[in-house]
């Protein structure tokens, strides 16, 4: 509906986004900004974002775009726009890359830390790896292609 107010609109785009999450079995979340900024009353878990993780997967236009490391499209209106994917471990020169990495979602707030929920496609199997609260921003990758490294040894 065109005629409403922005917190409206928000308010409407939570109650679906908090649907989509009860619809998927996400006991444990409850969004409360679209965004993701800390709130005391945003949170989720880490058996609720394998669950989104693994409806992203099932999605081909998402996960079209969730592997490419940088875009610089141009729109019919002449406008280019320049966006970097913060996954490092998509980015073929990150010394993170890894060429079984198919994306996911990378986050960072003061009370979460810097996170990471990956998707891998080994030996035709795909595997969800997530890691929370690591200290500093490089550690998520690393801490990522260890377990990864663990998980197909």
């Amino acid at each position: 509906d065109a005629s409403l107010s922005p917190s409206k609109a928000i308010d409407a785009f939570l109650k679906e986004m908090n649907g989509q999450a009860r619809s998927l079995g996400m006991s444990g979340t409850q969004f409360t900004n679209p965004d993701g900024y800390h709130s005391p009353d945003h949170y989720t878990t880490f058996a609720d974002m394998v669950k989104m993780g693994e409806k992203v997967i099932a999605n081909e236009t998402i996960m079209q775009y969730a592997v490419v490391s940088k875009e610089n499209p141009v729109f019919e209106s002449g406008e280019e726009k320049n966006w970097e994917n913060t996954n490092k471990l998509v980015d073929p020169t990150s010394p993170y890359y890894c060429s079984f990495a198919t994306g996911l979602k990378t986050g960072q707030t003061p009370s979460a830390g810097s996170c990471l929920l990956s998707a891998f496609e080994y030996e035709g199997r795909t595997y969800i790896i997530g890691v929370f609260g690591c200290p500093d921003v490089e550690d998520r990758f690393a801490d990522t292609l260890q377990l990864f490294n663990e998980v197909i040894s």
